[in-house]
């Protein structure tokens, strides 16, 4: 699974989970748009 290159920065940089659900929602909003 490819991530957009500034959520793999911030899900490295904080490590929690929430962190890294939420960037997947982000990602999930910006190819559903």
């Amino acid at each position: 699974m490819a991530l957009h290159p500034a959520a793999a920065v911030q899900i490295e940089g904080n490590g929690d989970v929430n962190s890294i659900l939420k960037g997947i929602r982000e990602l999930g909003r910006i190819r559903t748009t």
